[in-house]
């Protein structure tokens, strides 16, 4: 439905990026975390990658469900700022995620954590436009998320 409708509207940016799974996706995600990394971007290392999984080190609990449990509305934003910040960096360092949002972060003794790079916008849409959608799901997911207070 949503490739009818980018379709139909003619907006690249609303085209699907999800990945059709296999051992090519897994190895595809496994480069993008290696290639963030090599640019200073907060990714898990990978510490395998066979044709069935992809295995990468701890970095902790979901951004999302940890900011839940957070009391203060103060560090709620503080958290969400600094989500933001660090989606700001693979934007600066050339690169988009495909789908940012705060249950694709981790985070663990204060450092947040990007995962689940499967999706590759610049399949389907030029970087300009992957950015924007990134910033789109993101702001997106937070006030589907985080509205109630």
């Amino acid at each position: 439905m949503q490739g009818l409708i980018a379709y139909l509207q003619g907006f690249s940016i609303f085209k699907p990026t999800v990945s059709y799974g296999g051992a090519q996706s897994l190895r595809q995600e496994a480069e993008r975390l290696i290639v963030l990394r090599s640019y200073g971007i907060s990714v898990p290392n990978v510490l395998l990658v066979e044709d069935d999984f992809l295995v990468t080190e701890d970095c902790g609990v979901q951004l999302q469900e940890w900011i839940e449990t957070l009391p203060d509305i103060g560090e709620r934003q503080y958290w969400l700022k600094q989500a933001i910040q660090l989606l700001l960096r693979v934007h600066q360092a050339g690169f988009a995620h495909g789908r940012p949002m705060p249950k694709d972060m981790l985070i663990r003794d204060n450092i947040l954590t990007l995962i689940d790079l499967e999706d590759d916008p610049l399949q389907v849409m030029s970087l300009p436009e992957a950015q924007a959608r990134d910033v789109w799901l993101f702001f997106y997911a937070c006030c589907c998320s985080f509205a109630h207070g």
